[in-house]
């Protein structure tokens, strides 16, 4: 009887992990998409300091704008960005392309760092204050947390399809907008 029961709790954790996965992936593929779709190297610069900060759908709108109106929205929304997390424009700007450069180089594998879910709190949130790496969570087994202090946060992470880390509590991170 026991040993039915730890069956079923194993299925549901599976099950709850791979929906979640789902989920995750489907996001990432949007910005992903997107990011595949412009051709402008100029629109390519742009999406990197909106990634994570807007969906998909926000970004895209932007950048359907005519060239002289979308350099305007996209100031607009850099501003908002900014305001919005305690900086000013230059320090968001540079932050982001630091991250951005960062998270390409430490998490690219069979694609660009900033489209891993690692990539995407990194460029969120920063570096993490601490990474158990072999930490024991009920729910998800064995995973690597990172953990943020500072600002109340911990993020797991489990390997998923190709060994590129996956992230299996996206509802800790209350920012995101996907």
């Amino acid at each position: 009887m026991k040993i039915r029961s730890q069956r079923k709790h194993n299925m549901k954790k599976r099950i709850a992990f791979y929906l979640i996965a789902l989920i995750i992936l489907t996001s990432c593929l949007s910005y992903r998409g997107l990011y595949g779709d412009l051709k402008e190297q100029t629109d390519k610069t742009m999406f990197t300091y909106l990634i994570y900060w807007r969906s998909p759908e926000r970004i895209q709108e932007i950048m359907n704008y005519p060239v002289d109106k979308r350099r305007v929205v996209f100031n607009e929304e850099i501003k908002a960005i900014a305001e919005e997390i305690g900086l000013t424009e230059n320090d968001f700007l540079r932050q982001q392309s630091e991250r951005i450069r960062d998270v390409n180089m430490r998490f690219g594998y069979v694609v660009r760092g900033m489209f891993t879910d690692k990539g995407m709190i990194w460029i969120k949130y920063g570096e993490p204050e601490r990474v158990d790496e072999n930490y024991d969570h009920d729910l998800y087994g064995t995973v690597e947390a990172w953990v943020y202090t500072t600002k109340d946060k911990v993020f797991y992470f489990t390997k998923g399809e190709q060994r590129i880390p996956q992230l299996v509590n996206p509802a800790a991170d209350t920012i995101v907008k996907r």
